[in-house]
């Protein structure tokens, strides 16, 4: 309530700040268990260009302009939907679940000398691991 000091705003940020230190705990636990296991290197993050442009507000704020987009009568958009707009609609769409772990994912692969790319988001969700996103490859 107002009364206690908090604002809405306040007791959000709070909620997401304890969200994120809960999956970086469990994060260090998965990374002791794998260390102490395998007995392999630890991987060494690579810095993440996109961290101070790429939030979940600019997220939302894209995938609402594709959603606003679409035509639901006829079916068709104003914008085309390939790999990188599905991933953006993917994360928002999962942006609500509290127990899924969402990571981007891109591959890039080679078939008869042509490069393809695919962009995705891996979600790990109760033990379940799975991603989502667009390709125009059949296999992926």
């Amino acid at each position: 309530s107002e009364a206690s000091g908090q604002s809405a705003a306040e007791r959000r940020a709070a909620q997401a700040e304890a969200k994120l230190a809960a999956k970086h705990d469990f994060l260090q636990q998965v990374r002791r268990r794998i260390m102490s296991e395998n007995k392999v290197a630890p991987p060494v993050p690579k810095p993440n260009r996109l961290d101070d442009s790429m939030t979940e507000e600019m997220v939302r704020c894209c995938a609402n302009a594709i959603y606003d987009s679409l035509d639901l009568e006829s079916g068709f958009s104003a914008y085309i939907v390939s790999g990188m707009e599905a991933m953006l609609m993917a994360w928002d769409l999962l942006s609500e679940i509290d127990t899924a772990w969402r990571v981007p994912l891109t591959i890039v692969s080679r078939r008869d000398n042509r490069q393809y790319t695919y962009a995705s988001v891996l979600l790990l969700m109760d033990g379940h691991v799975g991603a989502l996103g667009r390709s125009r490859l059949a296999e992926l």
